[in-house]
């Protein structure tokens, strides 16, 4: 009986240590970041074609297409963001002086389709957006800076309805020259924005930081990348995204295998009685209880 217990304890140990490495690998281990970028479509009115790639780079040189998708209306997006599940974009809406309606989806020709509302919201003031982004946790926007030329304003908030209506000031930025922010994007870790290239006719440089402040002040370059045509970019998006190797379901299955073992020792003994000490089985005077 004691080896019994100690073989069951030997198995919940092993069976608990393996599925929780087994998660613990999933979620830091073989994790890719995954780049969008939304360009405008000019074969198609109000359309747009979606790039990624596994960098900004690579979605500025428009060599993996993603989707193309149509999005009615005269009304322009203002950016692009998701956490790796859900996604938004923030478009005006032609009904409110500085009104701007949110649109999620599973996807971002989900998004750009605009067949999902999500909340509609103001930011008073003839300031523009640049870009939005978000880790999942806080969500940012950030906004042209009427009082400082060629300066910005960070704002954040829990969701981008609290954003949007400019509540909860973040952190002013500035970044010289007349070139313009095309978008930002994070993985929760690294911090970008994509910024004209005045040197070259559709070239953009990527600057990155560890918060959107030093993205801003374009301290940390990048890299630059291409976009042949005069088609703009509508907007960035990142999302760091877990994928799970082989050694990971290795361990998820001996620790599954470990917990059929605990299973199985944990059922009861099925205890013999016979009625005298002389008594065996084979008598017939045993009974299985």
């Amino acid at each position: 009986m004691k080896a019994r217990q100690t073989i069951l304890q030997r198995l919940t140990a092993f069976g608990a240590v393996m599925v929780v490495s087994c998660f613990v690998i999933v979620s830091t281990a073989g994790a890719t970041v995954i780049n969008w970028g939304i360009h405008d479509n000019v074969n198609i009115a109000g359309g747009y074609n979606i790039w990624s790639g596994s960098s900004s780079s690579e979605v500025l040189s428009r060599s993996n297409f993603s989707a193309s998708a149509g999005s009615a209306g005269a009304a322009a997006w203002n950016g692009f963001a998701t956490d790796g599940t859900t996604y938004w974009g923030i478009h005006d809406n032609v009904n409110v002086a500085g009104g701007y309606n949110i649109w999620s989806g599973n996807n971002f020709s989900e998004v750009l389709s605009r067949s999902n509302f999500s909340a509609s919201a103001g930011s008073a003031g003839a300031a523009a957006w640049n870009g939005f982004a978000t880790d999942g946790t806080t969500y940012w926007g950030i906004h042209d800076n009427v009082n400082i030329a060629g300066g910005y304003n960070i704002w954040s908030g829990s969701s981008f309805s609290e954003v949007l209506s400019r509540s909860n000031f973040s952190a002013s930025a500035g970044s010289a020259g007349a070139t313009a922010w095309n978008g930002f994007a994070t993985d929760g870790t690294t911090y970008w924005g994509i910024h004209d290239n005045v040197n070259i006719a559709g070239g953009y440089n990527i600057w990155s930081g560890s918060s959107f402040s030093e993205v801003l002040s374009r301290t940390n370059f990048s890299a630059s990348a291409g976009s042949a045509g005069a088609t703009a970019w509508v907007g960035f998006a990142a999302a760091s995204e877990p994928i799970p190797e082989p050694g990971t379901f290795m361990l998820l299955g001996m620790g599954l295998l470990g917990l059929v073992g605990f299973i199985h020792f944990r059922r009861p003994l099925r205890q013999v009685t016979c009625g005298s000490s002389g008594a065996t089985a084979a008598s017939g005077s045993c009974t299985v209880g």
